[in-house]
């Protein structure tokens, strides 16, 4: 049958069935392919695509479950932090988010039957507060990131030392009367050994600080050193999860030319297979597969996040502080250790 003319009724009626999210029963979580009813989801079960993925689940279908429970996992937790930081709110809420996006990995392809047993399963484990009341399930992400930590553990010790301040002025009077009165004069071997006690408590603390400050560093020097032995430019540079621009006049006649998509999928390192936004007309989105020669990376705004896709720190996630116009090049903080690089334009792209 051939495709609907364009504004007919018909190709309306395929733009309003193809748009949001389509029914769980007739999508394929194996393939990533959602059917619009059960004849086509009965036709893709016989497809040669579905009969060779379903091998592959036969010969390896706990491994396959654990990846999608473990992507599942990640993309609730990142949800929760990036959108709601550490309030407390329902557990459905966040799902609901989760879901909001056409490729997420569905529960029924998990370890887990019930969104109660995946909470549950989180607060187990650690990465998040979990509380039920009447209204249902609540969840509060941990932030355990390093500045975090130091912060928690600096306020802990001025309370502490506000503590003892309170404590002092309240009682100080009886307390310095009372020491007066029982205090005994140091002699003066007594003030040596104070001192002496003193100065190897001090000691020990200086010692001690040294040692995390060098361990720090070298823990800082193995990361530089593993970055640059993994930070060779390639000749591919595609990376799953960026958005990046068409720079091809000839492709489709010059439809997709200057369009943004995102990479759904790197496919034998040097093609993509990249979902092009429709346009402001209604245009619905497609998925291409395109060769990296015929795209660009995109340079987001400063504070935007971005993904490194070549060179020095290639694959890690960072943050665009400063576009360096003169030398096309942003400079980026790198969220695991919070290191700050000069990376080339095409060396980084926006992360979706």
């Amino acid at each position: 049958m051939g495709k609907a003319e364009k504004g007919s009724a018909k190709d309306i009626a395929n733009r309003a069935k193809a748009r949001g999210l389509g029914k769980l029963q007739f999508y394929c979580q194996m393939c990533a392919k959602q059917c619009r009813d059960a004849n086509g989801f009965k036709c893709h079960q016989t497809s040669a695509s579905h009969l060779k993925m379903m091998s592959i689940l036969r010969d390896s279908g706990q491994k396959v479950v654990d990846d999608f429970s473990q992507e599942f996992e990640e993309s609730y937790v990142e949800t929760l932090r990036r959108r709601h930081g550490v309030k407390r709110v329902n557990a459905n809420n966040v799902y609901q988010e989760v879901i909001a996006d056409k490729h997420h990995i569905h529960m029924n392809a998990t370890q887990w039957e019930t969104l109660t047993s995946f909470v549950q399963y989180l607060g187990k484990k650690g990465s998040v507060i979990v509380e039920e009341d009447e209204r249902g399930w609540f969840v509060q992400y941990i932030d355990r990131s390093e500045g975090t930590l130091k912060k928690r553990a600096m306020l802990e010790e001025m309370g502490g030392e506000e503590k003892k301040t309170k404590v002092g002025e309240g009682g100080a009077q009886t307390t310095t009367t009372a020491a007066a009165a029982n205090a005994k004069p140091m002699s003066a071997l007594d003030r040596i050994m104070e001192e002496n006690r003193l100065k190897k408590a001090k000691d020990e603390e200086a010692a001690r600080l040294k040692e995390e400050a060098a361990a720090q560093e070298e823990d800082r020097k193995r990361r530089r050193e593993k970055r640059e032995k993994k930070g060779k430019k390639k000749d591919y540079w595609l990376k799953k999860g960026i958005v990046v621009k068409v720079v091809n006049k000839k492709l489709e006649g010059g439809k997709f030319y200057k369009r943004k998509g995102v990479v759904r999928e790197v496919v034998e390192k040097y093609a993509g297979r990249v979902e092009i936004k429709g346009d402001d007309e209604g245009e619905e989105d497609v998925e291409v597969i395109l060769d990296q020669d015929d795209l660009e990376t995109v340079v987001p705004k400063v504070g935007k996040e971005v993904v490194i896709v070549n060179g020095y720190g290639r694959g890690e996630e960072a943050v665009l502080t400063e576009i360096l116009e003169k030398e096309f090049k942003g400079r980026v903080k790198l969220l695991e250790d919070g290191e700050i690089v000069d990376v080339d334009y095409e060396c980084f792209s926006k992360k979706y």
